[in-house]
């Protein structure tokens, strides 16, 4: 790294190296649990098996995933940049190809014996 990479690196680490002992913290597991959960919820809106869940929260220090069951605020912010009305945003439909699609390209193609 350079002189200027490690001061970036420094910046954007979250925590004082000096302040550490003989290393910085791991979140490697942490990147597991929702890297699964993201792929399970993928998996399952692909096969259609049910609709993904939108919200997760993992409680690392309890142990638990719970699923948020509120309901959205109409006059939420963050929900209309994913509105159909919203012409000049996103939409969660471009994004992601529709399941049919998918299931077209993850099919296999023929067999091999």
């Amino acid at each position: 790294m350079s002189d200027e990479q490690r001061s970036v690196d420094s910046r954007i680490y979250g925590v004082n190296h000096d302040d550490l002992s003989d290393g910085g913290p791991s979140v490697v597991g942490l990147n597991g649990v929702v890297a699964s959960l993201a792929v399970m919820e993928w998996m399952v809106w692909v096969t259609e098996l049910r609709d993904p869940i939108p919200i997760l929260e993992y409680r690392g220090h309890l142990g638990p995933v719970f699923a948020n069951q509120d309901s959205p605020q109409a006059d939420c912010y963050y929900r209309s940049l994913w509105s159909e009305e919203a012409p000049n945003r996103l939409s969660s439909s471009s994004l992601v190809a529709p399941r049919t699609e998918l299931a077209e390209h993850l099919a296999p193609t023929g067999s091999s014996g």
